[in-house]
């Protein structure tokens, strides 16, 4: 292979690398925002579970 030939294939390679790397990075963002979406609605729903009066009046001695 020509000099020409191995950096035009080397450049292509580092795009294709970058373009991965982007693509990863995407589906991981779309995973870690539907998982906070779910414990934010889940601990909405545990809240609303429990008495008022849950752990008003709690005495800790050490």
């Amino acid at each position: 292979m020509d000099p020409i030939s191995q950096a035009g294939s080397v450049d292509v390679a580092t795009t294709l690398q970058v373009y991965s790397l982007n693509k990863a990075r995407e589906v991981v963002s779309d995973t870690v925002l539907s998982l906070v979406e779910g414990a934010v609605t889940a601990s909405e729903q545990v809240a609303s579970v429990n008495p008022p009066h849950l752990g008003q009046n709690v005495d800790v001695t050490a």
